[in-house]
């Protein structure tokens, strides 16, 4: 039941038996009221709130003392006015909605303005746009932006939680394909280049944890994870997209783990190592299909493969940026082929 169905229940009652509502808890009706603003707050300015806050918790309050008093009329007056107040607010769902185009069409002229390099991707993107935390804006069918801070000329699109192993079905959980599609068909430009970035979920969540179910090398898992994510890779430069790829980053450490629901299998060492054969097979894929392949992964780990933690944020788990300094001249490289078209 949302709020104004509970405010009408109130007012259907205050009209029949007003004296059940003598055990009221009105402060919970004030609670409610400041729920519904709080979801508002984007649309109204500080001070606005503020007054429509103590408008209800004044409400509220009067209600209680009515209730108790038997002002039965006061009491409906007052369940009067809530409900109008309620019902002058706009809807949740095309609020939010409204909100999402605003910021997809806000994302959409830079990018036609700039002709910026759309940046594709799972939660590992947001390296991208220099943001040092996790900082996704929602854009509308489960697709968030990243506002860019650092100048770089690049559109950042955070896609989910997103596979390379399922990247090119129509139909997966994550609809990662779907999703593109959707930005290729009315928002990406055709002649803009595009950097995907994939596979770390794979690596750390599920190559060992198959290898060790089916007895089979976390390198055929790899193998049989890139089979897939090439398939998306051929078509997109068939289709005459400018495609870039980045290789999946170093591993986060083994004790950045505790505490945490991040799913993981194998030690640091070994997602490292398949991560290293990963992209070494990536790469090749990318120069057959034409496809710019770029990566620091080499940067990112010690000789016996451990990863270097200087390099991430502080959630532990993505980069930070200490590490454009290892990835701006692989950028450069990207950024070259926008006057290559």
């Amino acid at each position: 039941m949302n709020s104004i169905d509970l405010i009408n229940q109130l007012k259907k009652l205050a009209g029949q038996s007003p004296e059940l509502l003598r055990g009221m808890n009105w402060d919970d009706i004030s609670l409610c009221m400041s729920v519904e603003l709080d979801y508002r707050k984007g649309i109204y300015h500080e001070n606005q709130i503020k007054q429509l806050e103590n408008y209800c918790i004044s409400l509220a309050s009067k209600m209680k003392e009515s209730t108790m008093a038997g002002e039965y009329d006061v009491l409906r007056a007052c369940l009067n006015e809530l409900a109008a107040v309620m019902q002058t607010l706009p809807e949740i769902d095309y609020y939010e909605e409204g909100v999402c185009r605003s910021n997809l069409e806000h994302e959409i002229l830079r990018h036609y303005r700039e002709r910026t390099i759309a940046v594709v991707g799972d939660s590992h993107v947001n390296f991208f746009s220099g943001n040092e935390l996790l900082t996704f804006i929602h854009a509308g069918n489960s697709v968030n932006i990243c506002p860019v801070v650092n100048g770089l000329p690049v559109s950042v699109f955070h896609m989910g939680a997103c596979l390379a192993y399922t990247c090119n079905r129509q139909e997966s959980s994550t609809g990662f394909r779907r999703k593109l599609e959707w930005l290729l068909d009315d928002y990406i430009r055709k002649d803009s280049p595009m950097l995907l970035s994939l596979g770390e979920i794979d690596i750390r969540a599920h190559v060992y944890k198959e290898s060790e179910k089916r007895k089979q090398t976390p390198e055929h898992i790899v193998d049989e994870i890139l089979e897939e994510y090439s398939e998306l890779i051929r078509d997109l430069t068939s289709r005459g997209y400018p495609l870039a790829i980045w290789g999946p980053v170093a591993t986060a450490q083994d004790a950045a783990f505790e505490g945490t629901d991040f799913p993981y299998y194998g030690t640091e060492q070994d997602r490292n190592r398949a991560t290293d054969y990963f992209n070494h097979k990536l790469e090749l894929i990318c120069n057959d299909a034409g496809a710019l392949f770029i990566s620091i992964f080499s940067d990112m780990i010690t000789e016996d493969y451990h990863t270097k933690i200087e390099y991430f944020s502080p959630d532990k788990f993505h980069l930070g940026q200490a590490a454009m300094e290892l990835a701006a001249p692989r950028l450069e490289r990207v950024f070259e082929l926008r006057g290559k078209i």
